[in-house]
């Protein structure tokens, strides 16, 4: 995730109230963050985990439109629906964050693995090639 994305996401977390206008500028420039989700059905999870509501298929092509539909949802919060969703936003994407760090690190130690393995076994055949080559 690139900076920005990372301003984003501390701006829900602040401690104190978010404006409903600032609020909706932020969900709206996460929704079109390839950086924050990579394809549309991640948008729709998080649309549908965070704030309750679920689109049919042909929304979900579009990042725009599941934007636009979210728009009229939000526009109907109060202060304190703001806030509760802004938290929900926040530890939404913190948990994502952690789940996408712990399979990271599960790649580089299978990756690490191989390495392991593959330049033992160039080790193997380089020593058997040397040994060949000694009369």
């Amino acid at each position: 995730m690139n900076s920005n994305a990372l301003r984003l996401i501390k701006l829900f977390y602040n401690g104190e109230a978010i404006a409903k206008e600032a609020f909706l500028g932020a969900i709206i420039s996460l929704i079109l963050s390839k950086d924050v989700f990579a394809n549309n059905t991640q948008v729709f999870d998080y649309i549908n985990e965070v704030f309750g509501v679920s689109y049919l298929p042909y929304l979900v092509r579009s990042r725009t439109l599941m934007s636009a539909r979210l728009t009229r949802h939000i526009i109907l919060f109060d202060k304190k629906d703001v806030r509760k969703h802004s938290l929900l936003t926040y530890n939404y994407i913190i948990q994502r964050l952690s789940q996408e760090e712990n399979s990271e690190m599960i790649n580089l130690s299978i990756v690490k693995g191989k390495r392991g393995s593959a330049l033992s076994n160039m080790d193997k055949w380089i020593d058997g090639i040397l040994k060949d080559e000694k009369p």
